[in-house]
């Protein structure tokens, strides 16, 4: 009868023992995969926030790039100067493409931010198109070391701070998109 009982009870701890290692093995399964989850979930966020600050940059860029378009004009080489005027509408033809996709995408992507780079863009334009009919009609020397135009008529400053509206707009959108536990 000993025998029975004694058999019977080390049946019973080993039950107890797989099942209490069981669980402690499915309590360390769950642990391990809310951790992986978590840890690719803020991997995902990274590389997510990383990609949009990127593209606002490239945005800010395309910016840049109209900012400077007058001067570009006023460089051109009249040696060439139906080739040239060819040349440079197609730059400013894709140029425009590029800020009209830029505009957009930041409107979907975060509203705030594309108001913001609508005003940037809207205070450039009203800005360079005045710069660039007046540098189509300025004489262009062939020494262009000084061939830069007026910077009454195409005053930087004046753009500031739009310029720092739109970076505050992109700062806070990051900020938004930053992971937890960062």
């Amino acid at each position: 009868m000993h025998t029975s009982i004694a058999a019977a009870t080390s049946w019973s701890g080993m039950a107890s023992f797989s099942s209490l290692l069981l669980s402690a093995s499915i309590i360390a399964a769950l642990i391990s995969g809310t951790v992986n989850l978590t840890l690719a979930r803020r991997r995902s966020r990274e590389e997510e926030r990383a990609r949009v600050r990127t593209t606002f940059a490239e945005a800010f860029k395309a910016y840049s790039e109209l900012r400077e378009f007058p001067n570009a004009i006023a460089r051109r080489d009249v040696a060439r100067s139906a080739d040239e005027r060819q040349r440079l509408f197609e730059a400013l033809r894709q140029l425009s493409a590029r800020l009209a996709f830029y505009r957009t995408w930041a409107l979907l992507e975060a509203p705030s931010v594309g108001a913001a780079y609508e005003a940037l863009l809207e205070e450039a334009h009203s800005l360079t198109d005045k710069a660039m009919r007046t540098a189509w009609t300025q004489p262009v020397e062939a020494d262009d070391v000084d061939q830069n135009l007026d910077p009454g008529l195409l005053d930087p400053t004046a753009l500031i701070a739009s310029e720092e509206a739109f970076r505050d707009a992109v700062a806070m959108h990051l900020r938004k998109l930053a992971p937890r536990w960062s």
